[in-house]
This record gives structure tokens, sequence and C-alpha cells, in this order.
């Protein structure tokens, strides 16, 4: 949805209320042919704080740290509602996801959230830092469908604006592991 007075609070509220589609938390596995697929990696530098950039990415910090307004229910876990407002010009995009996946384990930390409806975009998005043999790095996976008509008829301004916020995402990520 887009406004010029974002009332995040009550965008929350009314999530609460309503479904992701039907199948879309699948997606980063059924890989629709007919969605937008988004896969990107920033590799942490050596001493990065690993916990701290994980403990960001499940505090809605690393959103807030991109430049987002967030209105959430509760911390990541699964079944939270979070309502983001992106402010482009003289409107701001108000995004309602619902977490549908958390993965917590010794080398893998993050999760996966479903849009919900008023969301500009129909899809879903997975967030993870992932500290291995490897070294460490954060992970993020989307695939997603324009939702909306002026996504629908403008489709490359959605995916610039997309590209746009996951490198904020990552840079945020970055920055939260390195303490800047």
């Amino acid at each position: 949805m887009l406004t010029v007075r974002a009332d995040l609070a009550s965008a929350l509220r009314e999530a609460a209320t309503t479904r992701p589609g039907p199948g879309v938390a699948d997606w980063l596995t059924t890989r629709p042919s007919d969605g937008h697929h988004v896969e990107r990696v920033v590799e942490l530098p050596p001493g990065s704080d690993v916990v701290q950039c994980a403990d960001e990415i499940m505090s809605w910090g690393v959103h807030r740290r991109a430049g987002l307004r967030v209105e959430a229910d509760a911390d990541v876990q699964i079944g939270a509602d979070v309502v983001l407002g992106l402010r482009l010009g003289p409107v701001v995009v108000v995004a309602p996801c619902r977490v549908t996946s958390v993965v917590r384990e010794e080398d893998r930390t993050g999760f996966e959230y479903t849009t919900l409806p008023g969301h500009p975009e129909i899809g879903v998005e997975r967030f993870e830092v992932v500290h291995d043999e490897q070294g460490a790095r954060v992970e993020i996976s989307a695939v997603s469908r324009p939702a909306f008509l002026g996504s629908r008829l403008a489709p490359f301004v959605s995916r610039r604006v997309q590209a746009m916020i996951t490198q904020r995402y990552l840079d945020a990520a970055r920055a939260a592991a390195t303490g800047s």
C-alpha cells in the first residue's frame, strides 16, 4: 500500500486478521517460473561479531538500520507480524509480512517472512547469518511477484526498489557484525 501518512500500528492490527497467499511460503523451494528471484550474499570480515549480527536480524534491527520504519508485534518468531514502512519521496510504502520460518542452529540463524495482503509484492524473503568452515556471511533470498497495479505496470521500478532495499539490508547486517 502507498500512503502519504503511514499508520503502521493500524496496519499491524489489520495484518493480524489476514493470511498469506496459499503456497507463497514455499516459493523459495518451489521457485515459480514467473517469480522474480533474488539471491544475495555478503561475506563478513574476519573478527566479525556473528552473534551481534544474528541478534540484529532476529530483532528487526537490520531492517531499522536499513532505514525502514518497523512496527512489529514481537521480535522474530514464527507467527510474528511486522509492518515495514519505506519512504519514497512524498509517499510511504507500507509492507505487512508474517514470519513463517525460524532457524537457530550453531552455524545458522535467521528467518523467512511471507508478504500479507497490502504489501506491494506477493512473495517470501529469507534472512540468514551463516558461520561455517568457509567463514561468516549474510544470505538474503527472495521470490516475489507484483501485487498491486503500479507494480504490475512498472515491474522494473519494483525490482529496482527491491534491489536497493536488499543492498541496504546487507550493508546493515555487515555494520551490525563489525560494530559500525
